[in-house]
């Protein structure tokens, strides 16, 4: 424990040992690492990724990505580098947007408030998206994340969120 707080001056400022190669390793850009789409330190799914009775419907069905509790407003996150590929809103999504990421992923966010993009435009991971709402078919207000693969296959974001 003592070797971890163990300080050293580092570009002008005192960083913990054993922190620092955490903060590089959790900033370095990964091919299948994403950063989660809200900031908030909290992060309860309230409806994980697969098979799930619907809420609303209590119907079974195939939960195609997980819902993130969050208080309307939020900012919503590019989790990785991209460009905007639909904007669009519907009975049961709401307001809804897509990214075509440059690590060859697509993800899609649900039951948003507002949009902080346009389409077609270039996005950067960490940039504020959207923000959360309670549009479309739900219980709260909460983003539904979705993650698919080059193929379209769906992902569990879980798997590749840092």
């Amino acid at each position: 424990m003592k070797s971890i707080l163990k300080r050293y001056l580092i570009a002008g400022g005192l960083v913990a040992t054993g922190v620092v190669a955490v903060l590089f390793r959790r900033n370095r850009k990964q091919a299948n690492q994403l950063i989660w789409p809200l900031t908030h330190a909290v992060r309860r799914i309230t409806s994980p990724f697969g098979n799930r009775n619907n809420p609303i419907t209590d119907e079974p069905e195939f939960h195609n990505g997980i819902d993130i509790s969050s208080i309307e407003g939020s900012p919503v996150l590019a989790p990785a580098d991209g460009r905007v590929t639909s904007l669009y809103t519907n009975e049961k999504g709401g307001k809804q947007l897509v990214i075509s990421h440059d690590n060859g992923f697509v993800t899609g966010y649900a039951h948003l408030s507002k949009y902080n993009v346009k389409m077609s435009d270039r996005v950067f991971q960490g940039q504020i998206i959207a923000y959360v709402g309670s549009t479309g078919q739900v219980t709260g207000p909460h983003l539904h994340f979705t993650l698919k693969d080059a193929k379209g296959n769906y992902l569990n974001p879980v798997d590749y969120l840092s």
